[in-house]
């Protein structure tokens, strides 16, 4: 803590004064870090700024006499005079990328994740060299990237951001091939981890699909491949 007093010369007949906090003067007022006089404390402090109708904004806390700002993005546009509950617009395909019109160019998906509706699905057979390892890890890593893009972070009623604690089951893997034990299953692991706990607008699960199989509806698959299903 920076200390002032009014006469540093302890020696003559002005006695000590009690230390001034300079670092609680400057959070309040930089130009009564260094008082004038020793009345100058009772004078009052000018206000700054009412906080009441800046609730909820941001200020940056390392600087003095920081602006209040908007943590979302604003044009500080309103209505005259209206309620906003009188003039509430239902929109039936909601925009899931307003304000962020740059997202959806992130991620390059190979798959329909976008055109898929709850409730349908899409079959993809193999290739030529590929296995439905390699297919089912491919959409496992797409499908979560997505989710990532789409999905919003859940908010607690003080609008903070909720997170959740996770285990992961991690295989074993060496030079990208999972290691099984003496009865074919995948050697696993554990590991702990802090993550957001995401609301996601659409999400996705991934089966395994050999020829014959039944996709649905009478639909019966040619080759191997992967059924995706959105369920979200």
């Amino acid at each position: 803590m920076d200390v002032h007093t009014e006469n540093s010369n302890l020696g003559n007949n002005n006695p000590m004064q009690q230390p001034v906090d300079v670092d609680a003067m400057q959070r309040t007022d930089p130009k009564k870090a260094w008082p004038n006089s020793e009345h100058e404390f009772d004078k009052p402090h000018a206000v700054v700024a009412d906080p009441t109708p800046n609730a909820d904004s941001g200020k940056d806390i390392g600087l003095l006499h920081a602006p209040i700002t908007s943590i979302n993005p604003t044009t500080n546009t309103t209505l005259k005079s209206e309620k906003g509950v009188d003039n509430i617009v239902k929109v039936s395909k909601p925009n899931r990328y307003v304000n962020e019109p740059n997202l959806a160019q992130q991620y390059n998906f190979d798959y329909p994740f976008e055109e898929t509706e709850f409730g349908e699905g899409f079959f993809i057979p193999l290739e030529a060299g590929q296995t439905t390892d390699s297919l089912v890890a491919k959409l496992n890593k797409q499908i979560y990237q997505f989710q990532q893009m789409t999905g919003e972070c859940e908010k607690d009623e003080n609008g903070d951001d909720v997170w959740e604690s996770v285990v992961i089951q991690t295989k074993k893997r060496k030079d990208n091939v999972i290691e099984l034990d003496g009865f074919g299953k995948p050697i696993v692991g554990a590991n702990q981890t802090n993550r957001p706990k995401l609301i996601h607008s659409a999400n996705f699960i991934v089966k395994p699909v050999i020829k014959g199989d039944d996709l649905g509806e009478g639909n019966e698959a040619e080759t191997d491949g992967v059924l995706v299903i959105r369920v979200l």
